[in-house]
């Protein structure tokens, strides 16, 4: 197991990669990442991104998810957040989001839904191809 804040608290000053890891919970909330963060390959069983700026990009991939992700008041990124191939176990809700780049969605499995799609998003970019599951979910629990 891993305890995300050790990789929170030094992300800036590491490459900004996890991968093959089973991770407890990784908690990215209420932070700006400068660089691009790569999470890969990993298991985990809480995803925290709560006000997370990935302003240099975020790339989540081949991961399973096994708990409710909130991505609320996030986004604000210059650079592409790649959510690709993953399986979300529980609801993911994007909620008051804004993207400034693109965020591209393509692969994932979301066995409980999603809900990209609420209206209380802001996109510059989006791209959502071959997902399995409901995009526009508008459930908040």
């Amino acid at each position: 197991m891993i305890n995300n804040r050790i990789f929170k608290s030094n992300i800036n000053h590491l490459s900004g990669v996890i991968s093959n890891q089973i991770v407890d919970t990784l908690d990215f909330g209420f932070d700006t990442f400068d660089q691009q963060v790569v999470v890969e390959n990993c298991i985990i069983d809480t995803l925290i991104l709560h006000n997370a700026h990935f302003v240099g990009g975020l790339c989540l991939q081949n991961c399973i998810i096994k708990n409710k992700v909130q991505y609320e008041m996030g986004g604000y990124n210059k650079m592409p957040i790649v959510i690709k191939n993953n399986i979300f176990m529980s609801l993911f809700v994007f909620l008051d989001c804004i993207f400034g780049a693109d965020l591209v969605l393509t692969d994932n499995i979301f066995l409980d839904g999603c809900t990209l799609y609420n209206g209380y998003n802001e996109f510059d970019n989006v791209i959502v191809e071959n997902n399995i599951g409901k995009m526009d979910d508008e459930r908040w629990d």
